[in-house]
């Protein structure tokens, strides 16, 4: 590759540019901005929903329907049974379908590449199976069959990929659900974990790992082989730490980033990460825990794409608007900041975005109007910016 120089342009500036062209997309660069898709309809039905609030879960690439590329399920956590506690839809909210789970307190979810949609209420031993029907460019839910299970509710549910099955995990056992006949296979005892928040498939160890809950004592986060859920190793989390959220690095694969709130002399939130290849305990993390927690909460974490960056949103329950931040995967370090225009809620933006090229798309929750918004990221990619 022969390139001109120009002696304007710093040496370090000139070299990142020439491995960002050889290497691709491994360059990072953060957002380049931020656009509303969705309006928000204050009150009336387009984007209004009257919840607790709503935890958003993995999109589903989607090309049946002209002009959009994902469909998103929402699922509402609520304490009453007066309306329709779930959703699927489009982006924008334009598209979708509300529907009734059939257990109230429902809180975790799965829309599968099947169309198949896997969701179970936080406090019954139930787990609803419902089909996606696309008419004319319009989708309509349906109810397929119940799973009622025997031990205890399911807090936890997995994507286990290109199969009709769904990992599921609950305080007492894991094992796979088979979605055509409801017959559980790989049954394995977790009588002596707490509660678990996701089920994420590790594909460098052909394996899955639940992530686990806890407020008092060290969480264990068993990592379970994908074939018959045997025990592979079993790391665990730190004494007095608030570990709801946690994911999978989508670039350096054998990492899993944990978003926690400390309960230490000084309360913070922080990002920790750790290898899944030498994590045993909490001070196996190969990084300082990145602090955020002077910009709230701790929340969700989203892989932004193929760039080398985490992005959450931290919550703040004082009412001021909040702000999206990136964290370098390769530094460890907050690198931006963006304000958002409302205060939004734990378990939004989502799980991963929905990207379309150099746009990625995302949901979140604004507490005050009780609108489900959406907005995208916009990036520039190294291949199409100058090296200043």
């Amino acid at each position: 590759l022969i390139m001109p120089i120009n002696p304007l342009i710093s040496g370090l500036l000139w070299a990142a540019y020439l491995v960002c062209l050889l290497s691709g997309v491994q360059s990072p660069y953060p957002a380049t901005g931020m656009t509303p898709v969705s309006q928000n309809t204050m009150t009336t039905d387009a984007t209004y929903y009257l919840v607790d609030y709503g935890r958003m879960h993995d999109p589903l690439p989607f090309t049946q329907l002209t002009n959009y590329s994902h469909l998103y399920l929402t699922t509402f956590y609520s304490v009453t049974n007066e309306f329709e506690n779930g959703i699927v839809s489009t982006i924008d909210y334009k598209k979708k379908t509300k529907f009734y789970t059939n257990a109230y307190i429902t809180f975790t979810g799965v829309l599968k590449d099947s169309l198949t949609l896997g969701v179970s209420s936080y406090s019954a031993a139930y787990i609803g199976i419902h089909a996606l029907v696309v008419l004319s460019q319009d989708f309509v839910l349906t109810s397929m069959r119940t799973y009622t299970a025997a031990a205890s509710p399911a807090h936890a549910l997995g994507n286990m990929r290109d199969t009709s099955y769904l990992a599921v995990s609950s305080p007492l056992r894991a094992y796979k659900l088979n979605m055509d006949d409801l017959s559980v296979s790989s049954t394995v005892s977790l009588s002596d974990h707490s509660r678990f928040g996701y089920v994420h498939n590790i594909e460098s160890l052909d394996a899955l790992i639940l992530t686990e809950v806890d407020y008092d004592v060290a969480s264990s986060n068993p990592i379970l082989a994908r074939a018959n859920f045997a025990t592979i190793k079993n790391p665990t989390y730190q004494v007095s730490a608030a570990c709801w959220f946690s994911k999978i690095d989508n670039i350096h694969t054998d990492r899993i980033y944990l978003s926690v709130h400390l309960y230490n002399s000084v309360p913070q939130s922080c990002i920790d990460t750790y290898s899944l290849n030498t994590w045993a305990t909490s001070a196996d993390r190969i990084a300082v825990c990145v602090v955020f927690g002077y910009l709230g909460y701790y929340n969700e974490i989203l892989n932004f794409g193929p760039y080398q960056y985490v992005v959450t949103i931290p919550l703040d329950y004082s009412g001021i608007p909040s702000k999206l931040i990136s964290v370098s995967k390769l530094t460890f370090t907050i690198t931006q900041i963006i304000q958002m225009p409302f205060q939004g809620h734990h378990f939004t933006p989502g799980e991963n975005f929905g990207q379309v090229r150099d746009r990625f798309d995302f949901q979140i929750y604004d507490i005050q109007s009780r609108n489900f918004q959406s907005y995208y990221l916009t990036v520039a990619d190294c291949t199409s910016r100058d090296a200043s």
